[in-house]
Parts: structure tokens; sequence; C-alpha cells
């Protein structure tokens, strides 16, 4: 894991080096489900625009996965397949992305504090 997983109370998320999101059961420990982050994805270069990942969490049962280029994957965090993909931020996340008072929150590669409702 190139993270810290995140564990639910039936589940642990993690993503591997090989670009893999994987789903565990906690009880048994059996994959539930694994997914390549790219695989549904059709352009093949926006892998290397969307860089290294900054920080992957949980948010409104989802699985957000964010790059230090700016870009945000949101993928079902029932059986991992991927709900959208966008550029949230020019300057790129320069920091861990933080939620409070139902606004996400991150700093980016400039310093600015930005914020999202």
């Amino acid at each position: 894991s190139i993270f810290k997983p995140i564990i639910t109370s039936k589940y642990t998320y993690a993503i591997l080096k090989n670009d893999l999101l994987i789903c565990l059961d906690n009880i048994s420990g059996n994959v539930v489900w694994s997914k390549n982050i790219f695989v549904d994805i059709k352009k093949k270069k926006f892998k290397n625009k969307f860089g290294k990942i900054a920080d992957f969490k949980i948010v409104n049962s989802e699985i957000n996965i964010y790059s230090i280029n700016g870009y945000l994957l949101t993928f079902n965090f029932n059986n991992g397949n991927l709900i959208s993909k966008q550029k949230i931020s020019k300057s790129g996340i320069g920091s861990e992305v933080i939620f409070l008072d139902d606004n996400m929150m991150f700093i980016d590669r400039r310093n600015k504090l930005l914020k999202f409702n």
C-alpha cells in the first residue's frame, strides 16, 4: 500500500504501487474487488498528467483519490467503478485534503488555501 489504508466497519480500502485500488473484507480477509484506477480512463496520456497521488479519502460514500497535479478521481466504494474525473486545482495539491463544515480545503503548490463547497 502506498497510503495508510482506510478502514470502515466492514471493509478496508487500499491503493497499491501498481495503481490498484482494492477492497478487502475485514472479517474474511478476502479481496471483494480490485480495480486499476486508470483502466476506465480513455486517454492513455492521462496517467502522466495525473501524477503522483497526494491523498485518498472516503467522502459521501465515494472513494476520492487526489493527485499532486490537482486532479480528483471519484470511485464507487461498493464496486470500485470510476464515477468521475476532474481537475480541481490548476496549481496542484500541496497538502492533505481536509473537510470542515461541509467544505473541502487544501493548500495548493503555490501555498494558497483553496476551499470548495
